[in-house]
């Protein structure tokens, strides 16, 4: 297990936003595209020289805002295009995936019943298949975020999809802080986490993100809101031991979602925390 994190170079030197990761002392990051950015070839190429300058591992390069299941046949066909080309990015300078969330039926009406429907189910294998077919990555892998409105929102969920793709370079990368969406999830937490992990495992597990979450009381209902790594109330201790025992050593597990440099150094400092804590528990 390794760590990575975001960070907020002043410049648009690659040679910056790598150097910035080692002073950090992550050792994994994520490759720079902002939603909807097209990069040049030599830019491309100059951010993967960086990262392979300092011996830090590109955990994912997001195809995030892309929508290639959407009903609208033109948005879904315009990302297909773009999702494979950030797939073919991640693949040309080794990153371990290229990550989206499954998408929407409606990208005007995300959170819409259709999104759970057999229909858009069999939709989303086609064009995940007709995505990865386009590019036939040799390393990276095609993974997808769990996200509660739509099918893929659990690991179960994800296993599943993995085996009915039926692709090999369909792969996982897991938040396994996504997996905890009822109040039951937040106070067995541990378990949930863990149990993530022990059932995405068999399926390859190149790369997680990591959060934390507290559970803020409004009754009758109640909300789950992310917070900074350490403030929240989940149990991460049997999810770091399962990452530990039984991942590869250098899985990048990427901490995410934080608005300043000082919000990632105190939560990676609370990750550190925690894996020193499981390791000594194991001697």
């Amino acid at each position: 297990m390794i760590l990575g994190g975001h960070v907020f170079p002043k410049t648009d030197d690659p040679e910056e936003y790598v150097a910035l990761h080692k002073k950090a002392g992550f050792q994994a990051g994520c490759f720079p595209f902002k939603r909807g950015e097209i990069m040049d070839h030599d830019r491309v190429m100059a951010y993967k020289k960086a990262f392979e300058k300092e011996n830090i591992i590109i955990a994912e390069v997001g195809a995030w805002g892309n929508n290639p299941v959407s009903k609208d046949p033109v948005e879904a066909e315009e990302s297909v295009k773009n999702t494979a080309a950030k797939l073919a990015i991640a693949d040309e300078v080794n990153a371990l995936c290229c990550v989206n969330i499954i998408g929407f039926y409606d990208s005007e009406n995300p959170i819409h019943p259709n999104n759970f429907s057999g229909d858009f189910y069999a939709y989303a294998l086609d064009q995940y298949r007709k995505i990865i077919d386009l590019v036939k990555p040799k390393r990276a892998k095609m993974c997808f975020e769990v996200y509660p409105f739509n099918f893929l929102n659990g690991a179960d969920a994800y296993a599943r999809f993995i085996e009915d793709i039926d692709r090999p370079a369909a792969g996982v990368h897991l938040d396994p802080i996504n997996c905890v969406s009822t109040i039951s999830d937040y106070f067995n937490s541990g378990k949930v986490m863990a149990e993530a992990v022990r059932k995405l495992r068999p399926y390859g597990i190149v790369s997680l993100h990591m959060k934390d979450l507290f559970l803020r009381p409004h009754r009758p209902n109640t909300e789950l809101l992310e917070t900074r790594l350490g403030t929240g109330g989940l149990d991460f201790k049997p999810l770091y031991r399962e990452i530990i025992n039984t991942l590869p050593a250098d899985t990048p597990v990427i901490i995410e979602h934080l608005d300043t440099e000082e919000d990632y150094r105190l939560a990676a400092e609370a990750a550190r925390k925690i894996m020193k804590e499981v390791l000594e528990d194991a001697v």
